[in-house]
């Protein structure tokens, strides 16, 4: 009896690539592999054999969150039920890669395919009531991607949620194509393969292991790429770590501890696009660390910042020019005096007088006459006259001089005292 395989699903026509994790269980009794596929929606999903997509190595969703199919394990490829299970020599061991896919036509990116293995070596899951949600993916940083570049590195991450009493440790993983060639990356006692990637790196809570792929590699005969780990779940204090350093990387048939049967063991898998350096991926794998908005976050805190100094310059600004504009305008009140608004003179724009064009005050002073003075004598009035083309001037006409006496001037009618 042997075992399995995990991984949660969303089983719902709205399965998104983040809730698609499917849990994969197998058992291996009378010639038969029976595999149970739970999920925490109701499945409308298929799972088949990855190389073939007939009856009876089929089986569709029918709504429900647990959905069985079993294979024959004595069959030979020209019998009518067989279903691709492979008989390994070596090990004795019997296996079949499946897919469990999100749609019963479409292949969808969100598809998973498993390796499930029976033989004398194998994990039995005593927890069939309870679900945990084991998830594996790559990352470039933090962010997780569905498209890798080839001959790149890239973190292989495998995290357990939902499961706060539990620990992990990760073991036996390989990576495989589509014509079931597989490659060794970590061992049963979690000893990686030297070059290909790095030991497993585990978090505080032991709840999320890492690991390097230093170069990313690919098969020949396809460009996506399928990951499976065996994932062992144990309490934080008894979980077992991997001693690697007297055992070579690349020995993997090596004597495997026996297993307690009240371990648990869960099968992690993702599948990528391998493409070649130059193309531009284009799909994310948008788990619960979505980046909506604006990205990298960064930027956004940055234009907020430069937004509040743009007011306060924009602030301080209004305030200067308010206060520069008061302090000129009482500038130019204090520095304009008041002045003597004068008279009209309406002989100032005239030319061509008798006398030159010019007149000035009687009093001495340099000014030209603005207005015109009048004096009584007696009962006669004496009046400043201006002496016309066409009418000739009074004689005898008298005008007050600067000391206030007055003098007549014979024949003229305005006094030339005046200074040069």
């Amino acid at each position: 009896e042997i075992v399995t395989s995990q991984e949660p699903q969303d089983a719902d026509t709205s399965i998104t690539p983040a809730e698609f994790a499917p849990v994969v269980t197998a058992t291996c009794r009378q010639g038969l592999m029976t595999i149970t596929v739970q999920t925490a929606q109701p499945f409308y999903g298929t799972i088949h054999p990855s190389s073939l997509r007939t009856s009876p190595c089929i089986k569709d969703g029918i709504g429900s969150n647990s959905t069985q199919i079993s294979f024959n394990m004595i069959a030979i490829p020209s019998d009518p039920d067989y279903c691709g299970v492979s008989f390994n020599n070596r090990t004795g061991d019997k296996s079949v890669q499946i897919a469990v896919r999100a749609h019963r036509t479409l292949e969808l990116a969100e598809d998973k395919q498993y390796v499930v293995t029976c033989g004398k070596a194998g994990f039995r899951n005593n927890r069939n009531n309870d679900t945990w949600t084991v998830r594996m993916g790559f990352y470039v940083g933090e962010r997780p991607v569905a498209e890798v570049i080839y001959g790149r590195a890239y973190t292989l991450r495998v995290e357990l949620s939902k499961s706060p009493e539990f620990a992990i440790r990760v073991r036996s993983c390989f990576s495989f194509g589509i014509n079931n060639t597989a490659v060794p990356l970590v061992d049963d006692n979690g000893c990686p393969e030297r070059g290909v990637i790095s030991r497993w790196a585990y978090t505080a809570n032991n709840q999320i292991a890492e690991a390097t792929i230093y170069s990313m590699f690919r098969f020949q005969d396809s460009k996506r790429l399928n990951f499976q780990c065996d994932v062992l779940l144990c309490q934080e204090d008894k979980c077992p770590n991997p001693k690697c350093d007297s055992v070579p990387a690349p020995i993997i048939a090596i004597p495997q501890r026996q297993r307690d049967t009240n371990d648990t063991s869960v099968l992690a898998a993702v599948t990528v696009s391998v493409l070649d350096p130059g193309d531009k991926p284009e799909l994310l794998v948008d788990y619960d660390n979505q980046c909506t908005g604006i990205c990298p976050k960064w930027i956004l805190w940055l234009a907020i910042v430069l937004g509040v100094l743009f007011l306060l310059m924009l602030l301080v600004n209004l305030f200067l020019c308010s206060a520069l504009t008061c302090t000129c305008t009482r500038t130019e009140l204090i520095e304009k005096e008041p002045s003597v608004l004068e008279d009209y003179d309406p002989y100032r724009s005239w030319a061509g007088s008798q006398y030159g064009g010019s007149r000035y005050s009687l009093n001495g002073g340099n000014k030209p006459i603005y207005s015109m003075s009048a004096e009584s004598n007696g009962g006669s009035d004496h009046y400043a006259t201006v002496p016309s083309r066409h009418s000739p001037s009074r004689p005898g006409s008298r005008y007050s001089n600067s000391n206030g006496n007055r003098q007549g001037q014979g024949g003229s009618p305005y006094s030339h005292n005046r200074k040069l």
